[in-house]
Formats: C-alpha cells, structure tokens, sequence
C-alpha cells in the first residue's frame, strides 16, 4: 500500500485493478458537505411569525416590540413601519405587543410547519386626568 503525504492524502490498493488513485481527504470533504447539507436542511424546524403592529390610523408603529410571553428571550424589535418577522420552534405561544404610548395586546400563535402572518392593531393608552397639583417649598 502507497501512502504519501502532502496536500492531500493518496492511497492506491496492493493487487487489484484497480489502478487509479483515490483522494482520501477530497472524498472525506465532500462526504462531511453532504452530512452538513442534510443536517442544515432537516433541523431547521423554525418557522417564522410575521406581520405588522398598527395603530387605530392603520400606519405602522415603528419600532413596536414583539415578544414570546413568559420568555422574554424570545422577541424582536419592528422597524421603521411596523413590520416584524420572529423565528420559533414548532408549538403554542402567546406573543406580546408593546409600543410606547399605547396598550399592551396579547396573541395566541399556533406555530406548525408553515409561517405564520399575524397583524396586530394597538390602541392608545388611556391616561388620566389629574384634577389639580399643590407643589409646596420649605425653605430650610
């Protein structure tokens, strides 16, 4: 059996016809591109929750934050019109919307083995009115 060593890695078999040379680690490369290709296509279970959060108006809140309820590690941020778009595993979520100035919403999200669109509309915070304020100074 021939064994060189070098950039690459030729062997040939002792006795047997077989006369041409195999490239033992061009071969193994291309066997661990196949596995890496199979693996990247098949465990790639996430989908993606998409859509958009808008006010009463139906413009886009920019900036409006997204996130899975009880896992706040989960979440993104819109952009400038409102758009979003979070990946999650396969199962049942409750997604929370936020912007400043308006009021929390919840929404139930079934992720399966397609995306999911899901658009939400928030409304103003409803702010009280304050009936006076006495701002009193001791000087001390």
């Amino acid at each position: 059996m021939e064994i060189s060593f070098g950039r690459v890695l030729y062997f040939t078999l002792p006795n047997c016809n077989f006369s041409g040379r195999l490239a033992v680690l061009g071969m193994m490369k291309f066997f661990f591109a196949v596995v890496f290709l199979f693996v990247a296509l098949f465990s790639s279970a996430q989908n993606f929750v998409r859509g958009t959060v808008w006010d009463e108006r139906e413009s886009g809140i920019p900036f409006a934050k997204v996130y899975v309820k009880n896992a706040a590690e989960m979440r993104t941020v819109a952009d400038v019109n409102g758009k979003f778009e979070i990946a999650l595993m396969p199962g049942e979520y409750f997604l929370v919307f936020s912007a400043a100035g308006f009021e929390d919403r919840e929404a139930y999200v079934s992720i399966g083995s397609v995306d999911v669109q899901r658009n939400m509309q928030l409304f103003p915070s409803k702010f009280q009115e304050l009936g006076s304020v006495d701002v009193t100074v001791k000087k001390t």
